[in-house]
């Protein structure tokens, strides 16, 4: 009989030290993160193709770039459409070529809002202008464009 009692306790110890069964956790999911107030995207022009990729790359997420020209269009004869004067004059920033490359563009820009950039005349400001020569010097030898002191077929005494 002892050694049943003694059997019990030993069995009764053992089945309090093995503790209680395991039980699914359901794992606790984080409470989702609080909105973040949107920032408003820059309103942003760009005038060329090649300035709207340079701009799309530099301002990627962060801008609504609006492209005026389509690659191909030639800028000295764009027009600008009424679409396009609403853009320019919403636009937080313009970014044209400058230097009188984009006529109808210098002129639709005098209704901006928003500050313009004209990106040639920033990154040269002081280009090399050649002043203008005629074309006529060293083409005939024969000839005397200057004035030395007597007449040409004049008699010598």
């Amino acid at each position: 009989m002892n050694r049943k009692l003694g059997l019990g306790i030993v069995a009764i110890a053992l089945a309090g030290c093995g503790g209680p069964t395991p039980t699914a956790e359901v794992p606790t999911v984080p409470p989702p993160p609080e909105p973040q107030p949107s920032v408003p995207k820059l309103s942003v022009v760009a005038t060329s193709a090649v300035l709207c990729d340079l701009v799309k790359t530099v301002g990627a997420a962060d801008i609504d770039l609006t492209c005026l020209m389509a690659p191909g269009v030639d800028p000295h004869t764009y027009q600008t459409t009424p679409a396009d004067k609403r853009a320019i004059e919403a636009a937080a920033v313009v970014f044209r070529n400058g230097y009188g490359f984009e006529p109808a563009i210098d002129q639709a820009v005098t209704g901006a809002k928003g500050k313009v950039v004209a990106v040639a005349e920033v990154a040269v400001p002081k280009p090399l202008l050649v002043a203008p020569h005629s074309h006529e010097h060293g083409e005939d030898k024969d000839k005397h464009n200057h004035d030395h002191g007597h007449e040409h077929g004049e008699d010598k005494d």
